[in-house]
């Protein structure tokens, strides 16, 4: 029964853990991404303000 609880109490301990990870991972790949959309958007703005062509 001890061992039972115990096994039990530690794979949620895992699965919190990999779901943490995870969390933070995904976090991580999406300010990625983002930067990597924004930064052509953002020169694009920047050309255009300054009066150039599209």
């Amino acid at each position: 029964m001890v061992i039972t609880v115990l096994t039990a109490v530690s794979g949620l301990a895992w699965m919190w853990t990999a779901g943490h990870a995870a969390e933070v991972i995904g976090a991580a790949l999406a300010a990625v991404l983002t930067e990597i959309v924004a930064a052509p958007v953002r020169r694009t703005a920047d050309h255009l303000r300054q009066g150039g062509r599209p």
